[in-house]
């Protein structure tokens, strides 16, 4: 005869998966010349009912790269708001100016609570 195993369920806040948000700015020119762009912004809302926030990601596609030819910094991280700026410096290459373009990605990992 068989003997009954009785299943262990998690509790409720580890059986629930965690929540991936992401965010994508559009394409962002670079300043004119060597001069900088104005500042720019990408940020993400409140964390999902239920949840908080456990990371937050924040990077660039293109030209630039954060802390090379561009300035990236974190204004607010927290359940109700995760948001980064970030400017882009132009390029001058043998006296001619050519327009430089970036994209902003953010993205956060939520936890149950």
């Amino acid at each position: 005869m068989g003997v009954a195993q009785e299943t262990k369920l998690l509790p409720p806040s580890q059986a629930v998966a965690p929540a991936i948000a992401s965010a994508d700015s559009d394409l962002k020119p670079g300043g004119v010349g060597k001069r900088w762009s104005k500042w720019y912004r990408l940020g993400m809302g409140k964390a999902p009912s239920g949840y908080t926030l456990q990371k937050a990601e924040f990077w660039l596609s293109g030209d630039h790269a954060c802390g090379a030819s561009a300035e990236c910094r974190e204004i607010t991280r927290d359940d109700q708001q995760v948001l980064w700026e970030f400017r882009l410096q132009g390029q001058s290459q043998a006296g001619a100016s050519r327009r430089t373009f970036s994209e902003a990605h953010i993205r956060v990992t939520y936890r149950p609570q």
